[in-house]
């Protein structure tokens, strides 16, 4: 048996459709699926923002769909297996928060108490895990997590640990984000959403652009099967930590993701899979750090990001990322970085072209609201445990 937590199934919602192979076609070509829409009470204002256009836009909709292909991947190969024993878990950071926004603008005049308790349960979390936990009859203790653009791994943290613990634990994780105006005018007040389009690692950032969509994973372990014939990808470990050091911008000198890195023993024979989302302090925090773990050769290690080709998806982000890192090391490619065009810094080896992978191994990096930091090392096994 691998060490380390297997992906036995994956699904995926983004604005380059349904579907894994949308996802990594639009990966490898470069799609930038990014514009600016008018996203505002107010007239000629407009936000660059990246939406799942065409399809079904409210929010459980979308996680059903990430959910239902994760569960058909897994079942394809584990056809006896019961789906009343997979636990669910939810990751996400405003739930239904666009559905709340709108009913409030709806009924602003009417005399009603908007923020009653049968209203405010109507757009809860907790309906959302319920509707997905029926739907598929999932078995699980409603566990939900919210840890701001850190919700994914987070998930992908506490469903590792409880499988590390119960090796006989199938655990669907599902992280889905919709794009409000909340969200939208709060990060403008912060000066954090760019008004040029996203530009990771350049020098002439200006902001991230916010997206959409689902991702859901399906996590277990496994004994050497059927399934290695066609190679496997495992979560090798995750590490989480909080710096506590601002509610907003990570510390400078990157600490935070720095222990994570370190918890999670990342070899330097890897690719480095970063949420470097285009704001000034997010970008630099990531190179900082990987200039101090990968001190002596970080020239060598290849480093890339999707942000610029779909936006931030918040809460969703961790699992979405977690499947393009996955797709990367199935199909030994890195797929470019958008966007960047006049890079930061030297001495990075910043993938601006599409390169071939000679690594098993893949390590994702990101940082959060609130302090929280977080890493993944995934690895890839083209044959045998």
């Amino acid at each position: 048996m691998s060490s380390g937590v297997d992906i036995m199934g994956m699904g995926v919602v983004t604005p380059y459709g349904e579907g894994i192979d949308k996802f990594w076609e639009g990966l490898v070509n470069g799609k930038v699926a990014i514009f600016p829409q008018q996203y505002s009470l107010k007239k000629n204002y407009s936000f660059y923002v990246s939406r799942c256009e065409g399809l079904n836009n409210d929010i459980f909709q979308l996680a059903s769909q990430a959910a239902a292909q994760a569960l058909l991947n897994y079942q394809q190969t584990e056809k006896n297996d019961d789906p009343k024993k997979i636990e669910l878990v939810l990751a996400t950071a405003l739930g239904r928060l666009d559905e709340s926004e709108c009913y409030i603008i709806q009924n602003r005049f009417k005399k009603e108490n908007l923020c009653s308790p049968a209203i405010l349960k109507q757009y809860s979390f907790k309906k959302l895990y319920d509707q997905l936990q029926k739907q598929y009859s999932l078995s699980g203790q409603g566990v939900i997590v919210s840890t701001a653009c850190t919700s994914g791994q987070s998930a992908l943290y506490y469903a590792y640990d409880q499988i590390q613990k119960d090796s006989s634990k199938r655990i669907l994780v599902v992280g889905v984000e919709k794009i409000s105006q909340f969200i939208l005018h709060g990060l403008n007040c912060m000066q954090a959403l760019t008004k040029k389009g996203v530009k990771p690692f350049d020098i002439n950032r200006d902001g991230l652009a916010i997206g959409e969509g689902a991702g859901a994973i399906l996590l277990g372990k496994e004994q050497c099967n059927h399934r290695m014939s066609n190679g496997k990808t495992v979560i090798k470990k995750i590490g989480c930590f909080n710096e506590a050091f601002r509610m907003a911008n990570p510390r400078k000198d990157a600490q935070g993701m720095l222990r994570a890195l370190v918890e999670v023993s990342c070899v330097e024979d890897c690719v480095v899979l970063a949420a470097a989302n285009g704001t000034l302090h997010n970008d630099s925090a990531i190179l900082t750090v990987l200039k101090n773990y990968f001190s002596t050769n970080k020239s060598q290690i290849p480093v890339t990001t999707i942000k610029g080709h779909i936006g931030h998806s918040l809460g969703a982000s961790g699992i979405i990322e977690t499947i393009a890192g996955v797709l990367m090391l199935k199909h030994k490619k890195i797929p470019a970085i958008q966007g960047l065009t006049e890079p930061e810094l030297d001495g990075f080896r910043l993938i601006t072209k599409n390169e071939s992978i000679n690594s098993e191994n893949l390590v994702s990096i990101a940082a959060g609201f609130g302090g929280s930091c977080a890493a993944l090392m995934l690895k890839h096994y083209e044959r045998g445990c």
